[in-house]
C-alpha cells in the first residue's frame, strides 16, 4: 500500500475517534469506532501488523 494511502486511512480512522467522542447516541459511538477500526485495520492489518497491511 502506498504511503499517501496509509496516511490517508489513518488520518480517517482519527477522524472518526474524534466524531465518536463528541457523539452523544451510544449508537452512533459505536458506528463511529467501528469505522476507525476498519480504517486502522488497513493501516495495521487485521492483527496489527502493519506487514499484512501490504498485501491488502
Amino acid at each position: 500500500m502506498a504511503e499517501a494511502d496509509r496516511d490517508y486511512f489513518y488520518r480517517r480512522a482519527e477522524q472518526e475517534i474524534a466524531l465518536a467522542q463528541a457523539s452523544a447516541s451510544e449508537q452512533l459511538v459505536r458506528f463511529h469506532y467501528q469505522l476507525a477500526s476498519l480504517y486502522l485495520d488497513r493501516v495495521f492489518g487485521a492483527d496489527g501488523d502493519p506487514r499484512l497491511a501490504e498485501a491488502a
